[in-house]
């Protein structure tokens, strides 16, 4: 009997080096903010950018706060049917932790393109485009349409999926994200980031989520 139990801190671990492979690929490098340095432990986005992840929390809380979100796609009710706002919010109610703040590098090939990808057990997600989608030579302006033509010749397209279908929802498509452009969302919407094509494209973004299931000190498992 005790042969067959599962060790969950293994499981854990198992699931951590395999997460941290992944994103050792070229195509797609994540270096994880919130892991400890130094011999105080504090966060690495904690030390040395303070007033950034301090933005991003507000960004999630104020989008939550807004109303904006229904759990319609969660528990298949419409808003209609909340007697008030607070029953639409993810957060209200919950003691939310930060549960990893990534960097993330994608160059020609790299993508989120599984159609069921999700933050599966966060609550809140935070992604913001730290440079537009471009290829060699082209800078990620500020540009609209500079932007917009970058997107549409590079990929790299935040992307969300439709609840009831495969069906794409592309953020990029008009008006395009621009550098600095936050999108918030629930977390276990199913999202994505089209493949970058093209000789030297890239993309740059910071993804915030933040979850029930107390601090992590390493990557989004441990």
């Amino acid at each position: 009997e005790n042969e067959t139990k599962t060790n969950p801190k293994k499981k854990k671990n198992l699931w951590s080096a395999a997460e941290d492979a992944c994103h050792a690929h070229r195509s797609h490098r994540v270096v994880h903010l919130h892991a400890r340095v130094g011999d105080d432990q504090t966060d690495a986005l904690s030390k040395y950018a303070p007033r950034a992840r301090a933005k991003l929390l507000r960004a999630a809380y104020d989008a939550d706060e807004s109303g904006f979100f229904s759990r319609r796609g969660e528990d298949e009710k419409r808003e209609d049917d909340f007697e008030d706002d607070a029953q639409k919010r993810f957060a209200f109610g919950r003691s939310l932790f930060v549960r990893s703040a990534e960097y993330h590098a994608y160059e020609a090939g790299g993508g989120v393109v599984d159609p069921n990808h999700k933050d599966t057990g966060s609550v809140l997600t935070v992604s913001v485009l730290l440079e537009a989608p471009c290829l060699d030579g082209r800078d990620g302006k500020d540009d609209e349409l500079q932007t917009k033509a970058n997107t549409t010749q590079s990929g790299g397209a935040f992307c969300t999926y439709r609840d009831d279908s495969d069906s794409l929802e592309i953020f990029d498509a008009s008006p395009p994200l621009r550098r600095g452009d936050a999108v918030v969302f629930p977390s276990e919407k199913r999202h994505g980031v089209t493949t970058l094509v093209g000789k030297g494209a890239r993309r740059r973004s910071v993804v915030l989520e933040l979850w029930e299931g107390g601090v992590t000190r390493k990557n989004r498992q441990e």
